[in-house]
């Protein structure tokens, strides 16, 4: 299996997935997804290239810390997980091509944080 979509998986908040020849797995729209779930996934698909944690609102931090078991990973999508700490990606992921992709209103948020302090 190359290519793995769960897409739209809302309830899922468990999966073991075993897959050392997995290059891609979009998990988008997985609102119940756990850190333990992501950090198992990493350690057994060690290949994955390209990972869509769209609308994940309950990965945090400690989940992005296992992605330094993904030397291979080179797109990541975050958008609209509401992560402000994005440190342990950029530690973790330094061949990302695209680094991340975040929900456009914290990028707003930022701006207009800064534009009127």
């Amino acid at each position: 299996m190359v290519s793995l979509e769960l897409k739209g998986c809302g309830v899922l908040s468990e999966a073991f997935i075993n897959c050392p020849l997995l290059t891609s797995l979009d998990a988008s729209f997985c609102s119940q997804l756990t850190d333990d779930c992501l950090s198992a996934t990493t350690v057994t698909c060690p290949l994955i290239e390209s990972l869509i944690l769209m609308s994940c609102p309950s990965i945090g931090s400690d989940g992005l810390r296992s992605l330094f078991c993904l030397p291979k990973l080179i797109v990541l999508d975050l958008s609209y997980t509401f992560l402000v700490n994005l440190q342990p990606v950029f530690d973790s992921c330094l061949q990302l091509k695209v680094r991340v992709t975040i929900a456009w209103f914290l990028i707003l948020v930022h701006s207009f944080n800064h534009e009127y302090c």
